[in-house]
């Protein structure tokens, strides 16, 4: 196996340098391509909300049309774009667009798709793209100790994919809250496909974050609930400060119907004494030494202890309380 780069102790920021390398040994293959012959990756790091047909529409709809459509996000990421198209027309493209080549004539994006995009939306037929070597996923399958086979090369070829978008996008500064939440979503998704854990450290390292920053998205990752993960990625979490607090809001709620399950489950292995054969003061007894351990914090009021009628109310409400804090948990 080739002895290459250690992702997983160098990062991103090794990996960067590395690609510089390349670049420098490349520069003669800058080059113009069709753009209809470039493929977009799907799982980019910087999320598009938009594709060309929704910015062709949005060109021609007025404000009112707009507000009905397309979320504030939506309108602004595309006014963006709108404005990239009109600044490549003027001036050109500056930086140029990374693809490599496929063993056809085609070539895949690496990074670049909103420079992309505002080609096509120009109906521009060709894009000046620097074109790089296909990414060795051998220094990919080294670093993990795997051995390249059949069945992981495309996903190691997937992964080094991500770590050169990366890359390119932090020396631009170009990620977002829900970029980084959509691209540990990813990792994650790749590491299990090759049969590896993800951990919070490894993303710290892929990202060249600070840890303490990288383990709060894998927090999220995984230990928040469905239903928060749709609400960031549907930006009705937009920022990390609301991510946490929301992920500290279903923490103290499953714990406390954690306690109530507990609770329950701490009564119920108590025989019901009012179905005992047993006396009615040996019935109160039994009773009131449950109720007792949770009627101050369920606010219960036992107004006779020595009275079964009240007793056996309380024994119901105790009952009813936790069970419908559990449902409303």
């Amino acid at each position: 196996m080739a002895k290459g780069l250690n992702f997983n102790m160098g990062g991103v920021a090794n990996f960067a340098r590395e690609a510089t390398k390349e670049r420098e040994k490349d520069k003669e293959r800058l080059v113009n391509i069709p753009v209809n012959k470039i493929a977009i990756d799907p799982d980019q790091p910087r999320t598009l909300t938009f594709n060309l047909d929704d910015l062709r529409e949005f060109v021609k709809n007025d404000e009112s049309g707009r507000d009905e459509k397309w979320s504030n996000q939506q309108k602004e990421d595309m006014e963006q774009l709108i404005l990239l198209s009109e600044n490549i027309k003027k001036i050109g493209l500056k930086m140029p667009v990374l693809a490599y080549q496929e063993d056809d004539d085609s070539y895949r994006l690496i990074s670049g798709e909103r420079r992309l995009m505002a080609h096509r939306f120009n109906n521009a037929a060709t894009i000046a793209a620097t074109v790089c070597r296909k990414p060795d996923i051998e220094k990919e399958a080294d670093s993990l100790g795997l051995e390249i086979d059949d069945k992981n090369s495309s996903i190691l070829l997937e992964l080094a994919i991500k770590d050169i978008q990366v890359s390119e996008n932090l020396q631009r500064a170009d990620l977002s809250f829900l970029d980084y939440f959509q691209l540990i979503k990813k990792y994650d998704s790749i590491y299990k496909a090759l049969g590896k854990k993800f951990t919070g450290e490894i993303y710290s390292e892929r990202v060249n974050f600070k840890r303490a920053y990288a383990y709060r998205y894998y927090r999220l990752l995984t230990k928040g609930s469905a239903e928060l993960h749709d609400k960031i990625e549907q930006g009705v979490i937009a920022t990390m400060t609301e991510a946490m607090a929301a992920l500290n809001d279903e923490l103290n709620r499953a714990n406390k119907s954690s306690k109530n399950e507990g609770k329950i489950s701490s009564i119920s292995k108590h025989k019901n004494p009012f179905t005992l054969g047993a006396n009615k003061q040996k019935q109160i007894k039994v009773a009131v030494k449950v109720i007792e351990k949770f009627k101050d914090e369920l606010g219960i009021v036992l107004e006779d202890k020595n009275d079964i009628k009240c007793v056996q109310e309380a024994w119901a409400l105790v009952l009813k309380k936790l069970t419908d804090d559990s449902e409303e948990i």
